[in-house]
């Protein structure tokens, strides 16, 4: 007697598995709410309001908590004296300057120390355009290939030649 070669109790070898389809949607990318129109980095969580005056210019500074291990790189004093040095014209397009805490995706997936924007809208309560700083972990070690192009070697070398300070905790951050 010949047998079709199918048993019902022997399974497929590639059920549940990646040949098969399983998780192929499961991809590492920053989630986007659908019940507001908002980038992830114009959501802060409980940041604190500063209004600031620099050349006459009013403008906005929100401070978002730090993590544990997470540190701002300047503190609110820092920035008032380097924006001081920025000519009055060009000082007043600026509106919010934004210290925030990154999630661990957006750290993994869209690294960044900071950004400018020409039209933020933090949390519907603030909008203008604003330079963004992003807190980052204690203790990062940088590592750069031996294989730099032009742009590489002269950021390596202005992160050699200046000084840095570095805040152990939040409560060196000077409250305006």
């Amino acid at each position: 007697m010949k047998y079709s070669g199918w048993n019902p109790i022997r399974r497929n070898k590639n059920i549940g598995t990646k040949k098969r389809g399983y998780s192929q949607n499961n991809q590492l990318v920053i989630p986007e709410r659908s019940q507001d129109n908002l980038i992830y980095w114009e959501r802060l969580i409980d940041p604190v309001a500063c209004p600031l005056e620099i050349k006459g210019h009013q403008m906005t500074l929100l401070v978002e908590a730090t993590k544990q291990g997470y540190v701002y790189s300047c503190t609110p004093s820092d920035i008032i004296r380097i924006l001081e040095l920025v000519d009055r014209e060009q000082l007043e397009v600026i509106e919010l300057v934004i210290l925030r805490q990154p999630t661990k995706k957006q750290e993994i997936l869209q690294p960044v120390w900071g950004r400018f924007t020409s039209n933020a809208d933090i949390n519907y309560k603030y909008s203008g355009a604003s330079i963004i700083l992003e807190a980052v972990p204690i203790g990062l070690i940088l590592k750069w290939t031996d294989k730099l192009d032009s742009y590489g070697r002269k950021e390596l070398l202005s992160l050699e030649t200046i000084p840095l300070p570095i805040y152990e905790d939040a409560t060196q951050l000077e409250v305006l």
